[in-house]
């Protein structure tokens, strides 16, 4: 994904959703997603501390309570293009919205 979230249309956002959903199905067919998924996530946490992306949510701009958001939604892809932050509001609207969107 080269744009950021907020960023794609809505079929964009749509393609983006449908790889994240094959990466996932991907990652349970290998019996990668499970019990490591805290670990990985704590991963991206010190990713995105080291970065120097600012500490502030990608969504609404708000610096309280912030933590490591993948935006693809595969918790196995850390890389710092798919990593942001993100307040707990917003993450529980945008794994919400995955969640409808299936």
């Amino acid at each position: 994904m080269s744009k950021p979230w907020s960023e794609l249309n809505e079929s964009e956002r749509q393609k983006e959703r449908d790889r994240a959903r094959d990466r996932i199905a991907k990652c349970r067919e290998e019996g990668r997603y499970g019990a490591d998924w805290r670990r990985n996530h704590e991963e991206a946490q010190r990713i995105l501390e080291d970065s120097d992306k600012d500490r502030s949510c990608y969504a609404c701009g708000s610096q309280e309570n912030v933590r490591a958001h993948h935006v693809d939604g595969d918790h196995y892809n850390n890389g710092i293009e798919n990593l942001e932050w993100c307040c707990h509001s917003c993450d529980s609207k945008l794994a919400y919205q995955r969640r409808i969107n299936k």
